[in-house]
């Protein structure tokens, strides 16, 4: 609806991102649309809609400042928030995705302060944002972004699902990687990188416009997962994101946290599963 549109002055480059967005709004497009809108033209500093909120948080720290503050060693504990990175709000191709996961916020380590000074990770996070090239997925492609953070993490994380499904079908690990990556999108909640965002204020993120934005996505890809073939997986933040209460409706919709190891194991397996249908 036209109401949910930020009235603060955009720049004169953010003019056409007003009328689309508008109109847009008018001819009643999904959520995912809307994100994108929002996004779009507005990826380099805090979101013009969510600077309000950051400056009332109490933990805002430059990346410079904290790289300074390091010596020999990180400290993984706070969660001050570096609004001088480019958001990162979702990777991967919302609309097509078939596997998305909802995570929290970026976490900021040292791979991530060398990633944000390599021009080629800097450009495709741009296009990823504005959803002009946004598979394969930055976080699981090995070839281009195998060194960063992001890769390292996620290749960590979903490697029981990738090597199940690659014995299943024969194939070799990395062309099964290949085939998630062009299938996956994440979309976090917060878009800004923290150390620990686990310690955000649950006020914070429920009075930021950009989670907004993305707890009307998350609905939509969820509400829609059956239609659409589509595994979704809530890795953190039930309440944050405001799905405590949302049903798991397997085998499109799973929730991590909080949960036993059964119920991971449920969620993991219908992850293999579903890349494994992929292959003939």
């Amino acid at each position: 609806m036209l109401g949910s549109l930020c009235l603060q002055v955009l720049p004169l480059g953010g003019v056409a991102l007003r009328v689309a967005y508008m109109v847009q709004n008018f001819m009643g497009s999904d959520a995912i649309d809307e994100l994108v809108a929002f996004w779009t033209d507005q990826t380099k500093t805090p979101h013009q809609c969510d600077q309000e909120v950051i400056r009332g948080f109490p933990r805002v720290q430059n990346s410079r400042e904290a790289v300074a503050e390091l010596g020999l060693g990180f400290d993984y504990r706070g969660c001050e928030i570096h609004p001088d990175f480019r958001p990162v709000p979702y990777l991967g191709d919302l609309k097509t995705a078939k596997v998305v996961l909802l995570m929290l916020n970026p976490s900021a380590t040292l791979a991530d302060y060398l990633a944000h000074k390599d021009v080629r990770f800097e450009n495709r996070l741009h296009s990823t944002i504005c959803q002009k090239k946004a598979s394969p997925c930055l976080a699981l492609d090995m070839e281009n972004f195998g060194w960063t953070g992001w890769f390292q993490w996620y290749e960590n994380q979903l490697r029981g699902s990738l090597i199940d499904a690659a014995r299943q079908t024969q194939k070799p690990y990395s062309d099964v990687l290949r085939s998630l990556s062009e299938k996956t999108a994440i979309l976090e909640l917060v878009p800004y990188y923290a150390n620990n965002g686990s310690q955000f204020p649950a006020r914070f993120v429920q009075d930021l416009p950009s989670a907004k934005k993305a707890r009307a996505a998350a609905k939509y890809l969820i509400d829609n997962a059956d239609k659409d073939d589509r595994l979704v997986i809530l890795w953190w933040a039930q309440r944050k994101w405001e799905l405590d209460e949302e049903p798991e409706k397997a085998p499109h919709f799973f929730k991590l946290q909080g949960r036993g190891q059964a119920d991971r194991t449920a969620a993991f397996s219908a992850l293999s599963k579903k890349i494994t249908s992929w292959f003939p």
